[in-house]
């Protein structure tokens, strides 16, 4: 395997915000703006000792539970990555990483507040850059 060599992947894991987990040649690979139980097509990008970057060419399946999504400029502005994602389940990971941050950096125990869920799935979020 080297750079610039196209593989297919099976997105077995998921980091927040963007980043999903596959296997491949017994290595872990890292491919932006994919979900787990996808199967994709990727382009090697770099290679390291402990992981392979990769570059989505294009899913070949899409995983069970992915939606369509609601939003004109989905996949192009970055605002919405998990638009696909139904909504209980972007609320799961979410928490999940919040909590895996505060789990790290909180010395001592602590009362989580779970992640309240928006009345309304759409239309709500916000992406601002600034520079």
């Amino acid at each position: 395997m080297k750079k610039g060599d196209l593989s297919n992947v099976k997105i077995t894991g998921y980091e927040f915000p963007n980043k999903g987990m596959a296997k491949l040649e017994n290595q872990r690979i890292i491919v932006k703006n994919a979900l787990p139980d996808q199967v994709l097509e990727v382009r090697i990008s770099k290679i390291r000792k402990s992981k392979i970057e990769a570059n989505l060419i294009s899913i070949l399946e899409k995983a069970a539970y992915e939606i369509e999504p609601v939003c004109n400029h989905f996949g192009k502005c970055g605002g919405c990555l998990l638009q696909t994602m139904p909504y209980t389940m972007q609320l799961e990971y979410k928490e999940a990483y919040v909590k895996g941050i505060l789990d790290r950096i909180v010395e001592s125990s602590y009362d989580y507040q779970p992640i309240v869920a928006s009345p309304e799935p759409f239309e709500y979020r916000n992406k601002m850059e600034f520079s």
